[in-house]
């Protein structure tokens, strides 16, 4: 693993689905070197994050929905984060059903580097 972008964040019950990330090295990160998707090592169904730089301590949000990403998010799902040139894993999270409600978040707690735990969405900024 090589833990350049943290899942520190989802939201599988909000409108639209989404997830946050974390640049968590010290430089700035091209994000669309990196893919996400919601079966663990299915680089075919992965996409891309979009094309432009996160620096440092960044957090990223990414809508999540079938129109989009070719899947959404559920009660009971996964999301994986990975560097696009070797496939290498940077990051994910596997929830329990009923781990992140409608209007709840499953996060990170502490922020980047805790356990994930079921509480109110930060969205964009640091977990309480």
């Amino acid at each position: 693993m090589v833990q350049i972008l943290v899942v520190n964040e989802v939201a599988p019950g909000e409108m639209p689905d989404w997830f946050e990330i974390v640049n968590v090295t010290n430089a700035a990160v091209q994000l669309d070197r990196f893919s996400y998707v919601d079966v663990a090592d299915d680089f075919v169904k992965a996409k891309p994050f979009p094309t432009m730089m996160l620096a440092p301590g960044a957090y990223y949000v990414q809508n999540v929905d079938t129109a989009t990403s070719g899947f959404g998010r559920g009660g009971d799902e996964e999301l994986w984060v990975y560097r696009i040139s070797d496939q290498a894993l940077s990051d994910g999270v596997d929830w329990p059903t009923g781990a992140a409600p409608t209007n709840m978040s499953y996060a990170r707690s502490p922020n980047i580097t805790g356990d994930f735990a079921t509480g109110a969405p930060s969205k964009g900024v640091a977990n309480p």
